[in-house]
């Protein structure tokens, strides 16, 4: 006799909620932790789902479902299919986690706020965490820089980008809860501003301020709350010298080297705007040169080009593992025309389906800023931190407005 989890929706609602904590905790931790995460919250969460299968299918989740598809094709077409293959398995979550939200149940907008709260708890301890261990490099080599960027979360050797990436999302949505008279809610913000600013991350740090100075004209209520937070992040740029430094080394790019020289040489002084603009010209004489404009040249079959490429301009070695660093240029030189519109189709319908949420916007302008700078959807954690905040959004009861907060 088949068991009948009807009558258990508490069970679901459990399920799903401790299910999407976990994903989000092993983010930040080794790749086979997340993939074990994800293949509980889908494997859970289509069990404890099928006699309950929601009839109303949102259409995020068939766009969603659609780049997936669009990434395994794209292997019939493809430059180098042996690369194309081996590139689908981290595309996965792409696939299978809006397939398990068929099945998910709906939690309460209190619920969506717990998790991220929780979350926030998580990321403050790890980075308390971090913080120590930098102290002790500190004290051995008397050597500040183990306080920023990429040594700060060099523990766990990952990427200052997407632990920023985490914590601005985070950071964006618990504002809008913030309760000041809370100690442990301040000590969440606090710890993940701190965070946010000793990564380092120039563009991130930039769009949290500007998606924050959006909440503050949005804001009915708690006001307040949005202009101290800017008014803490710019007064903090203007102490922390490292991140000075990286901003103003910026205004060194020479734009016209960049697009017109033919050949580099390996000591050129390459800035992160310069290699960005390069990679983008690098790009379109890839399409050109394949006459692939339309459908690209298939996941993962750019970096042989990419690298054939700086061979030729005689860039350092180095940079010729580089990909695009730009998700807009990676999505058009391997998906085309089609793969680009696409992801641009799921960006808007986020933006329709929650027009009146300044939350929600101001966490799409932050994806949309940083897909300027990063290919984050062709990184796992890029991707998962994609993926999980969608899945929030869309499966918590949030408020269509979150102007009365």
């Amino acid at each position: 006799m088949p068991i009948k989890f009807k009558h258990n929706e508490s069970l679901r609602q459990q399920i799903f909620f401790w299910t999407s904590f976990v994903l989000l905790c092993s983010i930040p931790l080794r790749y086979a932790y997340s993939s074990v995460a994800v293949g509980l919250f889908v494997g859970l969460n289509i069990i404890f789902g099928i006699p309950a299968i929601s009839r109303k299918k949102e259409a995020i989740n068939y766009l969603l479902i659609s780049l997936f598809l669009l990434i395994g094709i794209s292997f019939f077409w493809s430059e180098n299919p042996d690369f194309t293959l081996k590139s689908l398995t981290r595309f996965l979550p792409l696939g299978l986690l809006p397939l398990s939200l068929f099945f998910s149940p709906v939690l309460s907008q209190d619920k969506f706020y717990d998790l991220w709260r929780y979350f926030g708890v998580f990321l403050a301890v790890l980075f308390w965490c971090f913080l120590f261990v930098a102290f002790l490099k500190y004290q051995i080599f008397q050597e500040n820089s183990f306080f920023f960027y990429h040594n700060l979360v060099e523990p766990f050797r990952l990427n200052a980008i997407y632990v920023s990436f985490l914590v601005t999302i985070c950071l964006l949505i618990l504002l809008v809860d913030l309760q000041p008279e809370k100690y442990l809610n301040l000590f969440i913000i606090t710890s993940l501003i701190l965070f946010l600013l000793l990564l380092n991350s120039k563009l991130l740090i930039s769009f949290f301020v500007l998606a924050v100075i959006f909440q503050f004209i949005m804001r009915r209520k708690k006001w307040y709350i949005s202009l101290g937070t800017i008014f803490l992040m710019v007064i903090a740029i203007f102490l922390i010298q490292p991140l000075q430094k990286r901003i103003f080394s910026e205004f060194k790019t020479n734009y016209s080297e960049v697009f017109h020289s033919e050949k580099f040489g390996v000591v050129y002084p390459w800035t992160g705007t310069s290699i960005r603009l390069l990679q983008a010209r690098v790009g379109t004489e890839i399409l050109t040169e394949k006459k692939a404009w339309l459908q690209g040249v298939g996941v993962g079959a750019s970096q042989d080009l990419i690298e054939q490429n700086h061979q030729k301009k005689e860039l350092y070695p180095d940079y010729w593992n580089y990909n695009f660093h730009n998700q807009y240029i990676q999505l058009l030189v391997e998906l085309g025309i089609i793969g680009i519109s696409l992801y641009l189709i799921i960006l808007l319908q986020l933006i329709k389906d929650f027009r009146q949420n300044f939350m929600v916007i101001s966490v799409i302008l932050v994806i949309f800023g940083l897909g300027f700078t990063e290919s984050f959807l062709w990184r796992q954690r890029g991707l998962l931190t994609f993926m999980i905040f969608i899945i929030s959004v869309y499966h918590f009861k949030l408020r269509i407005t979150t102007n009365a907060k």
